[in-house]
């Protein structure tokens, strides 16, 4: 959270101003930041994460003349793109990845396929050294195969769900030096705990882990289920009824700033071709917000803005089933398509739009693909298309905006600007300032809150005309 103030020191005394945030565009237009030429691909199995250290990174599946799958990294301006690993797809390595995550520990560490169909988790640091299989599954072993997308929990370990086996898929957790493997939860046949997870796993309130299933017991309905980080406390807490309001869930959960579950569903709405769910965490209560058409990703559902909208990709959507690109308010008002794709559109953006990002520099990226006018092995393929979307205001998750009251005190040693607020108590705040716009932001002291969450800078202060400006930053 930032909160910003202006100061500019005069002879007769100190004026502050409040700065706001620059108007952001209503419709975001797309740019083309890079085209994956050379690794066209059939199957259209891409994806995309953001690093800390503010890089892309992502996997195409099965791509190129070899059919070789690739991990890769770039600038998010598309500047600087490098394959960090080609995968062999032999015995001693995998294929075809279906998950990345940069961990705390500053590597990447994913899913993929194998030879065997199998499936196995790996590393890889960010420079593309050091691949390592952490774990082979194994139909004999493990009673499930074929991971896909794996998240970093709070304690360190890393989760995904399978696709297959358990006899329909299961729960699993390993430690990032692929010790420590565990199923922790199985989907089996006759309960009612669900059927063939989807998603990427989201941890929510309480150290939980929440995640879907594309099936019930008795039809393809879905579920949304949590569950402890050690395995115990499994639970449903929905299963998808139909009737318009809503099913297959088969992209994960995303936990909102108003502390709703948001997620896509291929079924329910007008024509049964999908839209947006919301519950609260223990499941109550549910709500349905119909999108219009095309179904959902499979990767990570909507992403939340700060201006007040949920934006999300639809594969299927529009009149000839290219895609869309739209929002919704987080009650189901305000629906618009901001964004129709197409093959013959100059430029070209694509079709097919997955897995939408929500950078950390406020623009929307989702990868598109453009049908390549060259078969390969007698097969359609397509190239890849990163495309930028923005600026979308990023959502403020850090609690209600800071009240600054700043004030100037003669000392005797001389003026001081004071800034003071009421944070949460027992945090340490930073103040920072710059003379000059574009801001270089830098620190300017540390102060901690009180019991009462009471917080007060101090600046010395000194005549002469210069302007600074101040933001107070959260941790």
């Amino acid at each position: 959270m930032y909160l910003h103030l202006i100061s500019r020191f005069l002879p007769a005394g100190l004026v502050l101003f409040a700065l706001g945030r620059d108007p952001v565009s209503a419709q975001p237009v797309p740019v083309r930041v890079h085209e994956f030429a050379g690794y066209e691909c059939a199957a259209q199995n891409t994806g995309l994460i953001e690093g800390r250290d503010g890089l892309l990174y992502g996997w195409i599946g099965h791509a190129g003349q070899d059919r070789r799958s690739i991990l890769w990294r770039m600038n998010r301006d598309g500047s600087g793109f490098a394959v960090l690993h080609t995968f062999a797809g032999l015995d001693g390595d995998g294929e075809n990845p279906t998950g990345l995550v940069f961990a705390s520990d500053h590597a990447l560490y994913g899913a993929a396929g194998d030879q065997k169909s199998e499936g196995r988790i790996f590393t890889i640091s960010t420079e593309g050294s050091g691949y390592r299989v952490l774990k082979q599954f194994s139909v004999a072993v493990d009673r499930t195969t074929l991971p896909f997308g794996l998240m970093e929990a709070g304690n360190g370990r890393l989760y995904g769900v399978t696709g297959t086996g358990s006899p329909l898929g299961a729960v699993f957790g390993i430690g990032k030096d692929g010790n420590d493997f565990q199923i922790l939860a199985r989907f089996l046949r006759p309960t009612s705990n669900g059927q063939f997870p989807r998603g990427l796993l989201l941890e929510g309130p309480g150290g939980r882990l929440y995640g879907v299933t594309a099936s019930d017991r008795t039809a393809f309905l879905g579920t949304v289920y949590r569950l402890n980080l050690d395995g115990s406390g499994f639970e449903t807490i929905h299963s998808f009824e139909g009737n318009g309001l809503g099913s297959l869930p088969d992209s994960g959960l995303v936990l909102a700033t108003d502390g709703f579950l948001y997620g896509q569903a291929a079924g329910g709405g007008a024509g049964n071709i999908g839209g947006v769910f919301k519950l609260q965490p223990d499941g109550s209560g549910y709500q349905f917000l119909p999108t219009g058409s095309g179904n959902a990703q499979w990767y990570r559902s909507v992403a939340e803005s700060g201006n007040g909208f949920l934006y999300g990709a639809l594969p299927g959507g529009g009149p000839q089933f290219n895609g869309s690109l739209f929002r919704i308010r987080p009650d189901g008002t305000g629906l618009e398509i901001l964004h129709e794709f197409s093959e013959t559109a100059i430029p070209s953006t694509g079709v097919r739009p997955k897995q939408l990002l929500h950078g950390s520099d406020g623009q929307l990226y989702c990868i598109a693909f453009q049908r390549s006018p060259t078969p390969i092995q007698s097969a359609t393929v397509f190239t890849p298309i990163l495309l930028r979307f923005g600026p979308v205001p990023l959502p403020d998750s850090s609690g209600p905006p800071l009240i600054l009251v700043p004030s100037l005190v003669l000392t005797p040693s001389g003026a001081e600007l004071r800034i003071e607020f009421t944070g949460e108590p027992g945090l340490t705040y930073q103040l920072q300032l710059t003379d000059s716009l574009p801001p270089q932001w830098k620190a300017a002291g540390e102060a901690s809150s009180d019991g009462q969450g009471n917080v007060q800078f101090s600046v010395a202060v000194s005549d002469g005309g210069l302007a600074r400006y101040f933001q107070v930053r959260a941790p």
